[in-house]
């Protein structure tokens, strides 16, 4: 087994609350998947590929290396409310992508008003 960590920073948020969101838990998940994988060399050749491409190249580069993601596990922090339809958007997509059943992935959000930044996300995932 193994476990990593991602994360994903937004000092401002210029665009619309939810597509900043969705934009920075995909960077956390991907980033974790890939730390936990070995793989995070693979990270630049990334940067160009949308949240879902990015996420299909990960799952079949650890399925080939013979690691299974156990659990993902997000939490978000932030300055604004976060709406629970913009987490249950990315759980969905996040389960459709990877072939995760919805017990094996946690989105949750924590309103942190005196909070720095105005958007942290930190994922944590577990792969076998």
């Amino acid at each position: 087994m193994r476990t990593a960590l991602g994360f994903a920073f937004e000092a401002q948020v210029t665009d619309a609350m939810e597509s900043t969101t969705f934009a920075a838990l995909g960077s956390a998940v991907v980033d974790a998947l890939l730390s936990a994988g070995g793989i995070f060399e693979m990270r630049d050749s990334l940067a160009d590929l949308s949240f879902e491409e990015r996420c299909k190249k990960v799952e079949l580069r650890l399925h080939y290396d013979g690691h299974e993601i156990q659990n993902i596990d997000v939490n978000v922090f932030g300055q604004n409310r976060v709406a629970p339809a913009v987490l249950q958007s990315f759980k969905e997509t996040l389960c459709r992508l990877l072939f995760l059943e919805a017990d094996r992935v946690t989105v949750k959000a924590y309103h942190v008003p005196e909070t720095a930044l105005a958007l942290q996300v930190q994922a944590a995932v577990l792969i076998g």
